[in-house]
């Protein structure tokens, strides 16, 4: 029954034209993610004052769940695409700003010291030696933004937009037609699934071997 209905749901387009405005929203939320989270983590990695007073905020917020941001972005942005993007970019966004932030922080002192010792001082030593360190953190938390940004989508789309994959769901849902509801579940941890190991688990594995981390 689950695999008639996933094929119900490709041959009648649903699931197509779904995915389409479901992959579109979550690029736009991603992008902006691990811009925004890349550029706030490092700065928390360099200002101690910064870090001390918004990394516990962080935390906080990534504790409340991704439907706790839905009556929020509702209300600033209105039920619209903006109000789904909101969610997305801010579920994935609080991952990397850790990851990155961890990453600058914990950069080894004795390489930092080596590199002054050699001359590296500033700017420089920031380009050539701490941000290349924490390259292998800031991957990771990229990586693990991805499933959080998925989960933010579905959230979002369930609660605010009718459009998207979780709008599936919930019609499925209020169809009470159960073999629907898993075949669309199975489409989405799917695709993620694929992304994953297609593009970020390989940009890990690469990034980890090239730094010495695994053989």
């Amino acid at each position: 029954m689950i695999a008639e209905s996933f094929w119900h749901g490709c041959v009648s387009g649903e699931y197509a034209v779904s995915l389409k405005t479901s992959l579109l929203r979550i690029s736009v939320g991603y992008s902006l993610a691990v811009a925004l989270g890349i550029l706030l983590g490092i700065a928390m990695g360099l200002l101690k004052w910064l870090d001390e007073g918004v990394s516990g905020i962080l935390l906080g917020l990534q504790s409340m769940g991704h439907a706790a941001w839905t009556p929020f972005a509702v209300l600033f942005f209105g039920e619209n695409e903006w109000a789904v993007i909101f969610i997305v970019q801010i579920s994935a966004m609080i991952v990397i700003t850790l990851n990155t932030e961890s990453g600058i922080k914990f950069v080894s002192p004795q390489l930092i010291n080596q590199a002054r010792i050699s001359g590296i001082k500033g700017l420089t030593l920031f380009r050539e030696v701490v941000l290349p360190a924490a390259v292998p953190s800031i991957i990771t938390g990229i990586r693990l933004a991805w499933a959080f940004s998925w989960r933010g989508l579905v959230t979002a789309e369930i609660l605010v937009s009718g459009l998207g994959v979780g709008h599936i769901l919930m019609r499925a849902k209020g169809q009470k037609d159960m073999s629907y509801v898993l075949a669309t579940m199975l489409l989405i941890a799917s695709i993620s699934i694929v992304v994953d190991n297609i593009i970020f688990k390989k940009i890990e594995n690469s990034v980890r071997k090239r730094w010495g981390i695994t053989k």
